[in-house]
């Protein structure tokens, strides 16, 4: 149940993330991936966004038309190998959306003791592997890590404390369309 919370306040914060930026979820993904990776191909980033090269060009020249995002040739010897960067604007707006959370998340990670941050990241590549089965219409096992690296036992996980965690975003509810495209009264 925490991973569906999980995913659906996620799927919320790309869909403000996107509206924000003017881009469309896709394109919020590809510039958040890049804020984190500084400079990447098309081809890596459409792999980190699990799309194909046809379905990555049209979202980059998107990027590229909002200024958000530059092509550069970094080696003068192979022409067809471009790297996608922010641009200055893109940095800057998707630093806004993102960067403000990376902190947060970066003190709830400080908060665990290695074996329990090692527990958790297996956890997640775990979870993620099955997701990606699940796609993918394979349902991979995937290998735990903790099993070598971590010699501590499951355990429950303790309460909550008692003050609420503060919020990183103001949650809005859409209005809900009739299928008529009309909204109900």
């Amino acid at each position: 149940m925490e991973l569906r919370a999980r995913q659906t306040a996620a799927d919320f914060l790309e869909q403000e993330a996107a509206s924000y930026l003017g881009v469309n979820r896709t394109g919020a993904r590809a510039l958040e991936v890049l804020l984190r990776a500084g400079s990447l191909t098309a081809g890596e980033l459409a792999e980190l966004l699990g799309l194909s090269a046809s379905g990555t060009t049209p979202m980059l020249d998107g990027l590229e038309r909002v200024g958000a995002i530059r092509r550069v040739r970094k080696t003068k010897g192979d022409r067809r190998r471009i790297h996608l960067e922010l641009t200055t604007k893109g940095r800057s707006l998707s630093q806004r959306v993102w960067g403000d959370l990376y902190a947060p998340l970066a003190e709830l990670a400080e908060e665990l003791t290695r074996a329990e941050q090692l527990l958790v990241l297996d956890f997640l590549r775990r979870a993620n592997a099955v997701l990606g089965g699940a796609r993918s219409g394979s349902n991979p096992r995937a290998p735990s890590l903790v099993e070598s690296e971590v010699d501590a036992p499951m355990r429950d996980p303790e309460p909550p404390a008692e003050a609420p965690a503060p919020e990183l975003y103001t949650r809005r509810t859409p209005a809900r369309r009739a299928p008529s495209g009309e909204v109900p009264g």
